[in-house]
């Protein structure tokens, strides 16, 4: 029944709804964003009115933009067409708010998207096992530091944690799935090319200081004895994707909350 619905969502978007007060239902593709808002591209106003989100020929999100911001109940669906989860974006399907790590004073902003709390900037905790992109201080200040995997399993405050592969996934699909899901969590500047994302959860991710165009977030979850699970995002594709590498190798951290 669920694909279903997934399916006569979609249809929608081929057809112009008219007559006993049907609305047409929009590809949010077919929209512009302009400050955060999304916008008519032929007129620049901001649209109002039912929107499917599609990847491939199936609806990965439904429901409605009010002065194009993201309005009332936002369905999220599964590949398979089931859902994932429906939200009231009123009532907080984002909520920011800010924390002080006590070891070093350092202050971090967090957003709580759909039950899980993140940082909203990478870990600059300055732990033995860690180091600055290029040796420069002041990219640790814009980017947070980078971590070996046994560093980033210890490095997160109390009351945080190093998320596991399986929590990073929950993140992934609840913001459109692997294939889009970067530009949605990318930050709405600072990466090379304008590679940037739409930062609509508030999760602004960054390139961690190389040159703009990558970055890569350790997660608690071992691949084998030598390799870890880790995400990461380029300034040229839409996606995140999911690889191991050496625990040696250095990248970043994005703490969750317990």
């Amino acid at each position: 029944m669920k694909k279903f619905i997934a399916i006569l969502a979609f249809a929608a978007v081929s057809t112009i709804l008219v007559g006993c007060g049907e609305e047409k239902i929009v590809e949010l593709g077919s929209l512009q964003q302009r400050g955060g808002v999304y916008v008519v591209p032929e007129t620049q106003k901001p649209y109002s009115g039912k929107f499917v989100e599609t990847r491939e020929n199936v609806v990965i999100r439904a429901g409605s933009l009010k002065n194009g911001k993201f309005y009332g109940e936002i369905t999220i669906y599964r590949k398979d067409g089931s859902i994932i989860d429906v939200i009231n974006y009123k009532g907080g399907i984002v909520q920011r708010d800010s924390f002080t790590d006590s070891r070093d004073g350092k202050k971090y902003a967090t957003v709580k998207i759909i039950g899980q709390t993140w940082m909203a900037e990478n870990l600059n905790y300055d732990a033995a096992g860690s180091g600055c992109y290029g040796n420069n201080p002041a990219n640790c200040q814009t980017y947070g530091r980078l971590y070996n995997w046994n560093t980033a399993l210890k490095a997160c405050p109390s009351g945080w944690h190093l998320p596991g592969d399986d929590e990073w996934q929950k993140l992934v699909d609840i913001t459109g799935g692997g294939e889009t899901a970067g530009t949605i969590l990318k930050a709405a500047s600072g990466w090379k090319d304008n590679g940037n994302g739409t930062d609509e959860y508030g999760f602004s991710a960054l390139p961690a200081g190389d040159d703009g165009d990558y970055c890569g977030w350790w997660s608690s979850t071992e691949n084998n004895a030598t390799s870890a699970y880790l995400r990461h995002m380029h300034f040229n594709h839409s996606k995140v994707d999911r690889d191991s590498h050496d625990k040696s190798y250095l990248f970043s951290v994005r703490c969750l909350q317990d």
